[in-house]
C-alpha cells in the first residue's frame, strides 16, 4: 500500500492562494506570462527573471504586496532570491509559498482579521517585511 502523500503541482497552489486572497476580498494581478513551447528558447519564460508569480492589491487599506507561488518544499530561485531582496529594501512586503503565505499577508500586511495555526502553514511558507524604517512611496 503507497502511502505517499501527493505534492500539488504549483498551478493547484498558485489557483488555491488566488481562492485565498479572492475571499478576503482582495484584488489578484497574476505576472505568470508562460512559458515559450519547442524551438532553441524552449522553457524561457518572457518576463524578468525572479519577477513574482502575484502582485496583491486590498484597496480597503491601500496596500499591495508581492507574492511568488510555491509548492510544499520548493525552493526560489537565485532570481527569485535576489528579487525578493530588491522588493523589501524598497518597502514592498514579499510573500513566500502556498495559501498560509497568503493568510500572513492579509494578516501581517493588509491587517485582515485572521487567524493563523501552524496547520494552515506548509514547509517554506512566510512572509518577509521590509524594515519599519523604509518609506513606501
Amino acid at each position: 500500500m503507497n502511502t505517499a502523500v501527493r505534492v500539488p503541482f504549483e498551478r493547484e497552489v498558485k489557483r488555491a492562494v488566488i481562492a485565498t486572497y479572492r475571499r478576503f476580498g482582495a484584488v489578484v494581478a497574476n505576472l505568470d506570462q508562460g512559458f515559450r513551447p519547442g524551438g532553441p528558447r524552449h522553457g524561457t519564460t518572457r518576463q524578468t527573471e525572479g519577477l513574482p508569480d502575484l502582485r496583491v492589491f486590498y484597496p480597503p487599506r491601500r496596500v499591495s504586496w508581492d507574492h511568488e507561488v510555491k509548492r510544499p518544499g520548493g525552493k526560489q530561485s537565485p532570481e527569485q532570491v535576489e528579487f525578493e531582496q530588491l522588493l523589501t529594501a524598497c518597502g514592498v512586503p514579499y510573500a513566500l509559498g502556498g495559501p498560509g503565505a497568503a493568510l500572513l499577508a492579509l494578516r501581517d500586511v493588509a491587517g485582515v482579521q485572521v487567524q493563523v495555526h501552524a496547520i494552515h502553514l506548509v514547509d517554506g511558507d512566510r512572509l518577509t517585511l521590509p524594515d519599519p524604517g523604509t518609506a513606501r512611496p
